[in-house]
């Protein structure tokens, strides 16, 4: 993965290259301190970290946009080219970071113009940013996403708890108050014991009633035989890991 930055914003592009390599080991991080030596030229190694990589991540601030080398990194010519080689198009090799606020005059390069951002400037916190990049860089969706079902609306996030215990929150309202509601939840991995389940709030507390669930190693199932989801009063649930959750949760209707 190569990251394109410009010079002034390099101490905290690096610390977000040291949270990527603490919480996912197996990546390969391109940045020019990190991998030149004295000697190498910078042209060439640039262009080695670009065609060497399977993401080109380029971190927006006012200095990069000003920054002769990131233009020349996220030239068209360039990056077709490796993405090509690595069987991607541009749009899906490049991973646009909103790292700090643009002057409202700036206007994106093509190639990044309709591309979703990993958002760092109004992120909860640096670690959830993080989170959002890792994500984009795995290819999966950046941001909250939703999956519609006839009658539920399902919405899910990730977040992180602290730098070692990673969530993913899903969220469940209905159109029309359903009698009987039941999900599986395919998370692909495990999870911990300690799943949080509640209507509307933590603050409203759980519930006794109507609910059947089934545990998985890497799955989740509840039915719901209350009718109690509702747009004013959705049912959410969160799972927590040691590992981030390596893709979105799989939701299918499921039937006790």
């Amino acid at each position: 993965m190569f990251m394109s930055h410009a010079t002034a914003d390099k101490a905290e592009v690096e610390a977000v290259g040291a949270w990527l390599k603490a919480n996912d080991p197996m990546l390969t991080i391109w940045i020019d301190r990190w991998s030149m030596v004295p000697g190498d030229s910078l042209v060439e190694r640039i262009n080695e970290g670009i065609s060497d990589s399977d993401r080109l991540v380029v971190f927006l601030t006012p200095e990069s946009v000003d920054s002769a080398w990131v233009r020349k990194e996220v030239a068209a010519g360039i990056v077709l080219e490796a993405a090509k080689k690595k069987g991607f198009n541009g749009e899906n090799f490049v991973i646009p970071v909103l790292f700090k606020a643009l002057p409202a005059d700036y206007d994106l390069p093509p190639l990044l113009a309709t591309k979703l951002y990993a958002n760092f400037i109004d992120a909860d916190s640096f670690d959830s940013a993080c989170g959002e990049l890792h994500r984009g860089i795995a290819g999966q969706p950046l941001g909250p996403q939703t999956a519609d079902f006839k009658n539920l609306e399902v919405k899910y996030e990730f977040f992180d708890v602290q730098p070692a215990i990673h969530g993913v929150r899903l969220t469940f309202s209905a159109r029309l108050t359903p009698e009987q509601v039941g999900f599986r939840i395919d998370l692909g991995q495990p999870y911990d014991e300690d799943v949080k389940q509640y209507f509307g709030s933590p603050r409203l507390g759980g519930f006794q009633m109507g609910v059947f669930q089934n545990r998985e190693e890497t799955a989740y199932s509840i039915a719901i035989s209350e009718p109690r989801i509702k747009q004013g009063s959705p049912f959410v649930i969160e799972f927590r890991s040691e590992f981030p959750f390596a893709r979105a949760p799989q939701v299918a209707l499921w039937n006790p």
